[in-house]
């Protein structure tokens, strides 16, 4: 599209935008502000964050056990090739460190009511090689469209992202002096000498003015006030992405830094989609974002802290009382009258000397309601119950052993669970979007380093991937052993796209569609055939139930322990539950000191067989069998201290007839 018309619908969008988002922006900077414990109210001293009590209580609920997303095929032709892609994406997963992404994408959602991440592909990441990514969004940059409750059907989308001016004029050389020359003006703001950037982050610049103000004066030379945000991105320019419909209701994208129009193009990516999704920890029905947490417990939070003020300050006069004096009795100066370090003097006219007939007199405070100590923690039960957050949630609760422990936290999981679910759900929509992508992008043969047991494909056939274990040292008997939790996997999506075979496949509309034929080594692929191809190679995520539940550790190593009491798990599994170290290698031991056992009892039945059709010689008319049996604990070491009726029993469940 032309420039000048892209420049036009971004302004009107921008506008929509910022009417929209402005005034959750500066709800956003406070609720951070509040998390990290630094209000702006003058009524209390006392200050803790019950914000930042709650958050990092939730956050490693959602984040410490990895939601799994299990990749599976609409169609029996294509079921190894959902195995493969489900390789794949726990390997985009692994190698974008999504473990701790998603600790950092949680306590965003959690703080600012919404947080968002972007999948795409960088082909010059691992040396050229490319890598599927994906990224965190700080909400705090974006402009959306008011008008949806779903991200993906808004009309517009902005993220204005902060980077250095020098890594755009290297993306961008032909704008080089146009940004340098932006960076002495701004024409969106009609301002002059500030650019777009610094101006579209004043308000944080004046946010907080009083707070750094009121903290010097507090803490003198122990804290410093940090940079605004204007200085930190001094050296920056605004790198927007909007992302807006055109006439044909497709995706299109254009680039702007600061107010340098960079580029205009189609939606790169085949799943035709918008590239971001959104985590609401609660979700509104009425917006796309999601309600914060911060509204519902900032007020009992504040109304604590200024009770614990109360509370502090009364504690205070009572160890150390004020005191009065008579200026009637007493005319000198009352600095003279200080004495055990207690400056706090206050003087009071008294002409008739009733009740105060002394020079001093101490002002004790009155008691304060017994109730009064007891409204912290009913502000804690209050705030509890909203979040849904308890001494069981939080592990606190009395319990008898780690099952109780584990029954009281799935009872308090009630609340916590819809938060687990809209994870789970963002997580899916993440992950179909990454499987489009790897079709798309990678499309040579590509290595992966996944996890799991290689020698669940030892009698598969005909792959459209290749598996390579990982070799790890050599054995006793000098063979190579092979990692059993780590594997190779050679594929190459995009191959997966031409649908060389014939086949004929329903539809979900009824229709029936036969495969292409289009030739295995042909690179080249027609919009018709790659649309084609995706919908026959339909993978559904589907999210393992509870995936993401956290779990208590103990609970699970006792629940072990009696399985295996009962039979119904073997040895490899209770230490593999109880992660036990090189736990490999005792299960190795076990084995062969099981298989030498049972060489031994073997050997030993053989040889008991052996003496019983061959018994030994006796008199005639008469057998001896106490020396019957004496014989036989000479010759069997095993039987020397077994008695007379024992080896009876062994010999008749041999089935054979003992001598008389």
């Amino acid at each position: 599209m032309a420039e000048q018309t892209v420049k036009e619908k971004f302004m009107k969008d921008l506008e929509v935008g910022k009417k929209f988002m402005e005034p959750l922006h500066m709800l956003m900077d406070k609720y951070y502000e509040q998390y990290r414990n630094r209000w702006h109210g003058d009524d209390n001293e006392f200050q803790i964050s019950d914000l930042y009590s709650y958050v990092e209580t939730v956050v490693p609920i959602l984040t410490n056990n990895r939601t799994r997303a299990n990749v599976k095929a609409e169609y029996p032709d294509y079921l190894k090739h959902a195995d493969g892609m489900r390789f794949i994406l726990d390997h985009a997963y692994d190698t974008n460190n999504w473990d701790y992404k998603a600790q950092r994408i949680a306590r965003m959602a959690e703080i600012y009511r919404s947080a968002l991440a972007y999948t795409g592909y960088d082909e010059k990441a691992n040396n050229g090689t490319g890598k599927l990514t994906i990224e965190e969004i700080n909400p705090r940059w974006c402009y959306m469209d008011p008008a949806v409750t779903e991200l993906e059907d808004s009309a517009f989308f902005i993220y204005a992202e902060p980077m250095r001016a020098s890594k755009v004029k290297k993306m961008y050389p032909k704008k080089a002096k146009e940004i340098d020359e932006s960076k002495d003006k701004g024409t969106f703001t009609g301002e002059n000498k500030v650019n777009w950037w610094k101006s579209w982050l004043r308000q944080i610049t004046n946010t907080f003015t009083n707070f750094v103000d009121k903290t010097m004066t507090r803490y003198n030379d122990t804290m410093l006030p940090e940079l605004d945000e204007a200085e930190k991105r001094k050296n920056a320019v605004a790198f927007i992405h909007y992302w807006y419909r055109d006439d044909d209701d497709k995706w299109r994208v254009a680039y702007f830094a600061d107010d340098v129009f960079l580029e205009d193009r189609e939606n790169p990516f085949w799943h035709e989609k918008l590239p971001y999704d959104i985590y609401s920890p609660t979700e509104d029905i009425l917006s796309a974002l999601g309600i914060p947490m911060g509204e519902h417990i900032e007020n009992l939070n504040f109304e604590k802290n200024v009770l614990l003020t109360t509370i502090i300050e009364h504690a205070k006069k009572s160890v150390n009382p004020p005191r009065v004096f008579n200026t009637s009795v007493y005319t000198g100066d009352k600095r003279d009258l200080v004495d055990g370090g207690n400056d706090n003097i206050i003087g009071i006219p008294n002409p008739d000397y009733i009740p105060m007939n002394a020079i001093f007199a101490d002002l004790y405070p009155a008691p304060m309601p017994a109730f009064v100590n007891e409204l912290p923690e009913r502000f804690d039960s209050f705030i509890d119950k909203i979040t849904g957050v308890n001494d069981s949630f939080r592990g606190m609760s009395e319990a008898s052993s780690g099952k109780e422990v584990q029954l009281k936290q799935e009872a308090a999981y009630t609340r916590i669970k819809t938060k687990v679910d809209n994870f789970e759900k963002f997580v899916k929509c993440m992950s179909e979007k990454i499987i489009v992508n790897a079709m798309q992008f990678i499309n040579t043969d590509t290595t992966f380093r996944v996890k799991g047991d290689y020698r669940q494909f030892e009698d598969v056939e005909d792959t459209p991937f290749e598996v390579e274990p990982i070799p790890t040292r050599p054995n006793a008997e000098g063979q190579m052993e092979y990692d059993k939790n780590e594997f190779f996997l050679y594929a190459n999506p995009n191959e997966w796209t031409k649908l060389t075979g014939k086949g004929t496949h329903t539809m979900p509309d009824g229709t029936e569609m036969e495969n292409s034929e289009m030739p295995a080594e042909s690179h080249e692929k027609t919009e018709e055939g790659v649309k084609e191809a995706i919908r026959i190679l339909q993978f559904t995520v589907e999210i393992e139930a509870g995936s993401s539940l956290a779990t208590s550790r103990i609970a699970q190593r006792e629940e072990a322990l009696e399985l295996f009491s009962a039979g119904a798990i073997d040895q490899q599994a209770l230490l593999e539950v109880w992660d036990f170290p090189n736990y490999d290698e005792i299960l190795q031991r076990m084995q062969e000191q099981a298989q030498l056992q049972a060489e031994r009892e073997m050997m030993m039945a053989q040889q008991t067989q052996s003496a019983i059709q061959q018994p030994p010689q006796q008199p005639q008319g008469q057998v001896d069998i106490a020396s019957y049996l004496n014989q036989l604990r000479q010759m069997f070491p095993e039987m020397a201290n077994m008695t007379d009726e024992e080896i009876m029993q062994v010999l008749a469940s041999m089935n054979q007839p003992a001598p008389m």
